[in-house]
């Protein structure tokens, strides 16, 4: 019952984003009224361009998509040199660092390619940090990098939880929420629930920090993103 309410909420949060938040670094109404801080990202603006961190030799680009939107693409390439070998990520410096927070994301695929979605957070470092990763297999989960080594935190075992789609934008929707001594992970792919969604991690080492985005390195992946919109808590 407690997850099917916190994935009610995350529908809320997705129609709040679809009603139109302030593009910039600046507050809507009904957020700056309430003291909470929200960020929606757009890749036209240099100075949003100029907030992605490449934090090693990874390959992306900005540029316009099929519907002629600036969105940053992680083309299929191969042989990038990554803190853990098989995802790829930049991070975004954002001005303080995040605790508990809701990123809305669209992400697109390319023909031919599959496509994987990550989202980092608590990000310490390049080889620090925690994870969510949705594929079209059933290594779907909930991560923590720890010095370059990755440890499964919450994996369902259940396959297409995120599939390739190269003719339209598919939304994500996470949610990092503490409960005790846990943090709770809400999951909403076009909303829906996704099966990770619900998932609890122990929240003991977990510290505020970066928030990134990615996928997986393999040159048979390929994807872009746009209309970020990050919700502190």
């Amino acid at each position: 019952m407690r997850n099917r309410r916190l994935s009610a909420a995350l529908l809320a949060v997705v129609t709040l984003f679809a009603a139109g938040c302030l593009v910039g670094f600046e507050l809507p109404a009904s957020a700056a009224d309430e003291g909470v801080p929200v960020t929606s990202i757009d890749f036209s603006k240099p100075e949003h361009r100029a907030i992605v961190v490449q934090p090693y030799p990874v390959q992306f680009q900005f540029e316009a998509d099929k519907f002629g939107d600036t969105a940053i693409v992680f083309p299929g390439v191969q042989g990038q040199e990554a803190p853990l070998s098989w995802q790829r990520f930049v991070w975004l410096d954002l001005p303080e660092p995040v605790d508990t927070f809701t990123i809305s994301l669209d992400q697109i695929g390319y023909p031919g390619k599959f496509q994987s979605l990550g989202v980092l957070f608590g990000i310490q470092d390049a080889r620090n940090y925690y994870h969510i990763y949705l594929t079209h297999t059933d290594t779907t989960h909930v991560g923590r990098v720890t010095n370059r080594n990755n440890t499964v935190l919450c994996r369902p075992g259940i396959a297409n939880q995120w599939t390739q789609n190269a003719e339209v934008y598919q939304t994500f929707v996470l949610t990092v929420s503490r409960d005790g001594n846990d943090l709770v992970i809400g999951a909403v792919g076009n909303g829906k629930p996704l099966p990770i969604d619900g998932c609890r991690i122990p929240a003991a080492g977990y510290k505020a920090g970066k928030i990134g985005i990615g996928g997986n390195s393999h040159q048979s992946h390929a994807f872009a993103y746009k209309n970020i919109v990050i919700k502190q808590q």
